[in-house]
């Protein structure tokens, strides 16, 4: 297999990378959304007592750890970004470097 081959093929597992967990993030969101709205309605319309509270609490712990965790997976996202942009500059650095020996 060809370097331009492999290159290819590593442009290519980047981009679906990225796309699924940009897919995964919009699901999370929406999910997120959804749930809050329901919590928010629980507790403001339904639910009475330590319990509504340990949960409302419980449950904003966990919105931050999500928060948490897709802020990573966007992170993760500008990284693979990166690598890729400078693999294609070594690429290109080492067939200039291959010419020139």
């Amino acid at each position: 297999m060809a370097s331009a081959d492999v290159y290819l093929n590593i442009e290519q597992l980047k981009n679906e990378v990225i796309a699924l967990n940009d897919k995964k993030l919009a699901e999370i969101s929406q999910a997120m959304r959804s749930a809050n709205d329901t919590v928010r309605r629980l507790a403001l319309y339904g639910w009475e007592g330590k319990s509504k509270d340990a949960f409302v609490e419980s449950f904003a712990k966990y919105q931050g750890d999500i928060a948490a965790f897709s802020e990573y997976i966007r992170h993760f996202n500008k990284q693979l970004k990166t690598i890729h942009s400078n693999a294609k500059k070594l690429q290109s650095q080492g067939k200039s470097i291959s010419t020139v020996l």
